[in-house]
């Protein structure tokens, strides 16, 4: 039987009341787990036969746990994952973190590696990695898939363990044990200690992005010494890239690749056989039509499936993909029954309805939360956005119940309650900026938040929602600094980068590697460059350290940036005499002025400010720089906009 078959039966048979199919399945493990008790750091401590029978009972309730999804295709039904899982692709990026400076020097051949990386790569014994992406890329539902395929051929007990359901004040460890407990009785601890120690178990922690920030440096500080302790068990962390990760000595970070087109007709086609339709193969004769981006996220794949199901049409434009989503999901029926539509118990109409969400979904974003934890939590949210919008549906909870069933934006997961995808809430907070009389102010607040990278997503929904107001209160201010400081800043790679990170070092190392791209450090203003230019008959690569990154400047390049082509030059040998390899050296340093170094670095910075504006590919050629003359002409737009809102006001006025 083959894995994807094996792991079908399983989840099908998982998702029953009980079933003797997933003992049988399951039997070859249990033979492995019963035989741990006899090993000489466990002998004496438990029987055979009660390991295996606790064993049997946890990864029975485990495999409930990861075998169910649900997607905003089929929203509230709960499908088999294997069914409409489309194996993804892991690549690898460097490793960066706090000590970045003692790794390169260490390392110095550290290299960028493209090549797919295997799963059974990540899941031997004392491995240790971080999953890094974006929203979209399907990190929770790899780490499903991930356990399924322990459970079915690994030799190992899988921990899976959802960061942010880490109560305050309770320990990682006591978390993690704590699943592995029956109502009736605890699992002996030191017994638990013992087998993480000498690697029995898998551990994949998911979700450290949405932690809520007060307890995110106990919990990474908790990862760290889990990670020394339990040296033989390998370690899964996953996380979106905003945030900073703890250190796990020789931990790789993974990445996924886009979705190829193939991958994203068999995603489709998945969706086609569970409902029993033919969407999917509608939609793919547009493919060939379609924004490449919209195809290379499962999110927005699985977005657009739903959207062109019932609108038949799609945008090419990002936030009016959202829009049609929001039609869809309101005025549609289920995919799988044809002209079914729920009644909409809160008797809100169309646009009532999505006010009030735009509310609810601010007020989240404002808070900085991600998931409510309970109903009570959640309707006392829907009455916080009923006040700050006025719309007043038949109950809270009757708004509540059509956000989760009629109008399926929110997921109920257990107890906890949140939006299908952060992004979807994240675009209407962004709307109900967008439309808000209090706009400029609530925009600008967002902006000088000390912890301002958490509307990034938001201020960039905002940029094509009102793009009036997001010039004269994001690009604006930023724009005017720029000129303010243009004298010593100049309109040159080297001094745009000073100028967007603040003060930097910058180092060169031998490298045996000529791949080429800058790759930002996760949740630190640190990049990492391995470029094939020649110094001493041999490579160097760059390493620059930044402190202070505006959170939303990536908003705002293509703006207040031009693009321009790089020269590839090659550096003289005498490069190497002004910055020896090893040795640190700030921005502002005299030796930067020289011409062989100053080229060598402005080309290298080029490419750093490409890839922070998120071009969407790298392009050895082309560079953005900021550029006072668009900066100029932007403020003078902002200018023009003002004088016409007061000219405007003076005639309305007038007699």
């Amino acid at each position: 039987m083959t894995y994807e078959a094996a792991a079908l039966a399983i989840a099908k048979e998982a998702l029953k009341p009980a079933s003797g199919v997933v003992d049988a399945l399951l039997g070859p493990k249990l033979l492995r787990i019963r035989g741990w008790a006899t090993e000489r750091e466990l002998k004496g401590r438990i029987d055979e036969a009660r390991l295996e029978a606790m064993f049997r009972t946890y990864l029975q309730r485990l495999l409930r746990r990861v075998s169910g999804v649900t997607t905003l295709v089929f929203p509230q039904q709960v499908l088999e994952l294997p069914a409409i899982y489309e194996p993804l692709s892991l690549v690898e990026r460097p490793v960066i973190g706090d000590v970045v400076l003692s790794v390169v020097r260490q390392n110095p051949a550290l290299r960028i590696s493209k090549k797919p990386v295997p799963e059974l790569a990540i899941t031997r014994p004392g491995k240790r990695t971080y999953i890094i992406d974006g929203a979209g890329m399907g990190k929770s539902t790899f780490s499903r898939h991930m356990l399924m395929s322990e459970i079915v051929n690994g030799d190992r007990i899988p921990l899976f363990l959802e960061l942010r359901r880490i109560p305050t004040g309770t320990s990682l460890i006591d978390t993690l044990a704590r699943d592995l407990d029956e109502l009736h009785q605890l699992f002996d601890r030191e017994v638990f200690l013992r087998l993480l120690s000498i690697g029995r178990f898998l551990l994949v922690l998911d979700g450290l992005d949405e932690v809520p920030t007060v307890d995110r440096s106990s919990i990474c500080l908790q990862i760290e010494e889990l990670s020394l302790k339990a040296e033989k068990s390998a370690i899964i962390l996953t996380s979106r890239p905003e945030v900073a990760l703890p250190v796990m000595t020789g931990a790789r970070l993974l990445t996924f690749a886009p979705l190829t087109d193939h991958q994203a007709r068999a995603l489709v086609r998945r969706y086609d056989n569970v409902g029993s339709i033919d969407v999917g193969e509608r939609l793919i004769a547009r493919f060939s039509s379609l924004p490449e981006q919209f195809l290379r996220t499962p999110l927005l794949v699985a977005l657009l499936y739903r959207s062109f199901g019932y609108n038949g049409v799609v945008s090419s434009n990002i936030t009016s993909f959202y829009d049609e989503l929001y039609d869809a999901l309101y005025k549609g029926h289920d995919l799988t029954k044809a002209g079914f539509a729920r009644p909409k118990d809160s008797g809100l109409d169309f646009d009532a309805f999505r006010r009030l969400v735009r509310g609810f979904a601010f007020l989240l974003v404002a808070q900085g939360k991600t998931i409510l934890p309970n109903v009570t939590a959640a309707l006392q949210l829907v009455d916080d956005a009923r006040r700050l919008t006025s719309v007043h549906p038949s109950s809270s909870s009757a708004f509540l119940d059509d956000l989760l069933l009629a109008v399926p934006l929110l997921l109920k997961d257990g107890q906890e309650i949140r939006f299908v995808h952060k992004t979807i809430g994240e675009f209407f907070a962004a709307e109900h900026i967008a439309f808000s009389p209090g706009a400029a102010e609530i925009a600008g607040e967002m902006c000088k938040a000390v912890n301002a990278e958490r509307f990034r997503v938001t201020i960039s929904f905002l940029s094509d929602l009102n793009p009036a107001l997001f010039k004269r209160v994001v690009a604006g201010p930023i724009a005017g600094l720029f000129l303010q400081h243009l004298p010593e800043i100049e309109s040159l790679p080297i001094r745009t980068l000073s100028f967007l990170f603040g003060d930097c070092e910058v180092g060169v190392f031998p490298s045996d590697s000529s791949a080429a791209l800058a790759e930002p450090a996760y949740g630190h203003n640190q990049f990492l460059l391995d470029l094939e230019h020649k110094v001493d008959a041999g490579y160097v690569g760059l390493l620059l350290i930044g402190v202070a990154l505006h959170p939303l400047i990536s908003t705002v390049l293509h703006l207040l940036a031009k693009k321009v082509a790089v020269t590839s030059e090659i550096i003289d040998d005498h490069v190497a005499s002004m910055l020896p390899i090893g040795e640190w050296i700030s921005l502002t340093d005299k030796r930067l002025h020289q011409k062989p170094l100053r080229t060598y670095i402005d080309r290298i910075a080029s490419e750093i400010i490409s890839f922070a504006a998120h071009t969407g590919k790298f392009d050895p050629e082309t560079c953005f720089v900021l550029d006072d003359e668009r900066a100029r002409r932007l403020l003078e737009e902002i200018e023009e906009e003002n004088n016409a809102q007061t000219l405007i006001r003076n005639l309305l006025r007038s007699e």
